[in-house]
C-alpha cells in the first residue's frame, strides 16, 4: 500500500513538472503552433511569394520614364488562385464586382542630392492610387489564366527613376504587400491567401555603358560560330516569341541579314551567334531584341543595343567584356599582404602583335606614392629570370629590396596615380615602354589593362613561352631604389625572408603564357 502511494506521489509530481513546464512555455509553444499551423494552411491554399531580390528595370539612369507602362513584378502562388471580389462595391456597368486586392508599395530610395526619402503607393480595389486628391489612379496587375502569377505593375516605381521629373533618384528598397486572393479549386477552395510582404532592391539592367557606347567584338580572327555577348546585371531568359532584327548603314554590312545572327542568352546576359564569318572586318551593327525577361519580371522588354565590330582585338577601357579574354591564361594566386592591398586576378592573351595583360583587384586600397610592376621573362630567350632582395625594411609594409636583376626580358612600373609609366635604368635599351598602352587607371580602378608590344618583350613569338610576374609595390623597384612587396601573382614564384624583409623572384614559378599564333 506504501509503494502505491509513493507511485501516486511520484505520478502527480512528473504532471506538475510537466504542467510547469507547459505554462511558462506557453507563449512560445503557442507561437510555435501557429507557425506550424500557418505552414500547413499556405501549403493547402496556397502562398504568394517573389522568387528573389533583385528586380530589374529596362534602362539606365539617364532613362525617360515620364511615360513608362507594362513594366511589372512577378508575384507567384504555389496553388492556383483567384482574386477575391469586393461585393460590398456597386455592380460595374459590364456587371462586374470590383476586385479587393489590396496593399501598397513602399519605396525607399536616395534623390540625386543624397538625401534619403520614402513614398507609399497604396493598393485598393486592384488600384494602385497614384494621387488620393485628384482621385488618380491605375490598374495594380492581373492574374495569369492558370492562377498562378501576378502581374505587378511597377510603372510607379519606374517614373520615380525620371530624370525629367525627380531629376534621377536611386530605389534603395522597395516593400511589396499585397492580399486579395484566394484558393481558386479544391477543398479550401474560396479560402484566403496570406498576405505577401516582402522587400526587395531595384536596379538596371544593363551597366550605362552597355547602353550608351554598346559592346565591341574582336573580327581579328574567324567569327563564325562565335558570340557576342551582351553583359546584363541579372540573369535574362527568352519568350517563345523573343526575336532579333539586324541593321547597318555600313557597306560592309550590307550583304548581312538578320537571319544571319541568332539571339540566345548565357549566365552573362544576351548573345547573339554570328552565323557568317566577319573576319577583318570593322562597322557599327545596331540589334533590335525583342522578348527578353529579367528575373522577377512579369514582362518583356525591347531594346536595341550598338555592337562594334571592329579587327581589334582588346579594347583597353578597364572591361574584360571581349571575346579574346575567354581564352585568356589566368592566375589568381595571390600573396596574402599583412597591410589590406589585393591583387585577385592576372590574364593574359595576345593577338599577332601585342600581348594584354589584365591586373584585377581592389586598386582602390592603392595610396598615391603605389605602383603595379609587370615583369616578364621569355623563357625562349637565353636566360632564365631572377631577381633577389636584401633590405631591412620592416614587414608590416612588406619585404622591400634593393633589387638585382638576371634575365629578365620586360619590366614595367606603372604609377598609378597619373599617367607615368616607366621602365627602369636597370635595362639597357632605351625606350623600352614606348608603345605600351593602358586603360584609364587610377585608385578607383578594379581592372587596368595593358597592351605591350612582343617586340619589346625580346622580340617574342608564337611558341615562346613567356613568364610573367606582377606585383603590387611601394615605392619604386630599380637598382637605385627601395620598393616594398605588398602583394603579387603569382604567390609561387616570390620567397620572403622569415623575417618578411627581404624577397626573391624565381621566373621558373612564375605564370607560364604561351603565345598564341594566328
Amino acid at each position: 500500500m506504501k509503494l502505491e502511494f509513493r507511485n501516486v506521489i511520484r505520478g502527480m509530481s512528473a504532471l506538475f513538472l510537466a504542467l510547469s513546464l507547459a505554462f511558462t512555455s506557453c507563449e512560445q509553444f503557442q507561437d510555435s503552433l501557429s507557425s506550424s499551423m500557418q505552414d500547413e494552411m499556405d501549403e493547402e491554399v496556397g502562398k504568394a511569394s517573389i522568387g528573389g531580390k533583385i528586380w530589374y528595370y529596362d534602362g539606365i539612369s539617364t532613362t525617360d520614364f515620364s511615360s513608362t507602362k507594362g513594366s511589372a513584378l512577378a508575384v507567384d502562388f504555389s496553388k492556383k488562385v483567384a482574386m477575391s471580389l469586393d461585393s460590398s462595391t456597386p455592380i460595374n456597368d459590364d456587371g462586374t464586382y470590383n476586385y479587393a486586392v489590396s496593399g501598397s508599395l513602399i519605396a525607399n530610395y536616395t534623390t540625386s542630392s543624397g538625401q534619403s526619402a520614402a513614398v507609399t503607393y497604396k493598393i485598393s480595389g486592384n488600384k494602385i492610387i497614384l494621387d488620393s486628391e485628384n482621385s488618380v489612379t491605375e490598374t495594380a496587375g492581373s492574374l495569369n489564366a492558370s492562377g498562378t502569377r501576378y502581374s505587378l505593375s511597377m510603372t510607379p516605381i519606374c517614373r520615380l527613376l525620371d530624370t525629367a521629373t525627380t531629376k534621377g533618384n536611386t530605389i534603395d528598397s522597395l516593400e511589396v504587400k499585397l492580399s486579395g486572393f484566394v484558393r481558386a479549386k479544391g477543398e479550401q477552395k474560396g479560402r484566403s491567401v496570406s498576405a505577401l510582404d516582402q522587400k526587395i532592391s531595384v536596379l538596371p539592367f544593363y551597366e550605362d555603358e552597355t547602353i550608351t557606347d554598346g559592346v565591341t567584338f574582336s573580327t581579328i580572327s574567324s567569327t563564325s560560330g562565335k558570340y557576342v555577348t551582351i553583359p546584363t546585371k541579372g540573369k535574362v531568359t527568352l519568350s517563345s516569341t523573343a526575336s532579333i532584327e539586324f541593321s547597318s548603314s555600313d557597306a560592309k554590312a550590307s550583304s548581312f541579314l538578320s537571319s544571319d545572327f541568332t539571339l540566345g542568352e548565357s549566365d552573362e546576359g544576351l548573345t547573339v551567334l554570328c552565323g557568317k564569318d566577319l573576319k577583318g572586318l570593322s562597322f557599327d551593327a545596331s540589334f533590335k531584341i525583342s522578348g527578353f525577361i529579367p528575373e522577377l519580371n512579369a514582362s518583356s522588354y525591347t531594346r536595341t543595343f550598338t555592337v562594334h565590330y571592329s579587327p581589334i582585338f582588346v579594347t583597353l577601357d578597364g572591361a574584360l567584356d571581349e571575346n579574346a579574354w575567354e581564352s585568356a591564361t589566368v592566375s589568381e594566386d595571390s600573396y596574402a599582404s599583412v597591410s589590406g592591398y589585393d591583387l585577385s586576378k592576372v590574364y593574359v592573351t595576345n593577338d599577332s602583335e601585342n600581348l594584354y595583360v589584365a591586373v584585377e583587384g581592389e586598386i582602390s586600397s592603392f595610396s598615391s606614392g603605389d605602383r603595379i610592376v609587370i615583369m616578364i621573362d621569355n623563357s625562349s630567350s637565353s636566360e632564365t629570370g631572377k631577381a633577389n632582395s636584401d633590405s631591412s625594411y620592416n614587414n608590416y609594409y612588406g619585404p622591400a629590396t634593393t633589387a638585382t636583376f638576371s634575365g629578365v626580358d620586360f619590366y614595367l612600373s606603372d604609377f598609378i596615380s597619373s599617367s607615368e609609366m616607366q621602365d627602369y635604368c636597370w635595362i639597357s635599351d632605351s625606350g623600352r615602354t614606348d608603345g605600351v598602352t593602358a586603360s584609364a587607371r587610377s585608385v578607383s580602378s578594379e581592372i587596368i589593362e595593358y597592351s605591350i608590344p612582343l617586340s619589346l618583350i625580346a622580340s617574342a613569338s608564337s611558341g615562346n613561352i613567356l613568364k610573367l610576374f606582377v606585383t603590387a609595390t611601394s615605392y619604386e623597384w630599380t637598382t637605385q631604389n627601395e620598393m616594398t612587396l605588398q602583394d603579387c601573382i603569382p604567390s609561387a614564384a616570390a620567397t620572403v625572408s622569415q623575417a618578411g624583409q627581404s624577397v626573391s623572384i624565381d621566373f621558373e614559378n612564375a605564370l607560364s603564357y604561351t603565345i598564341k599564333g594566328e
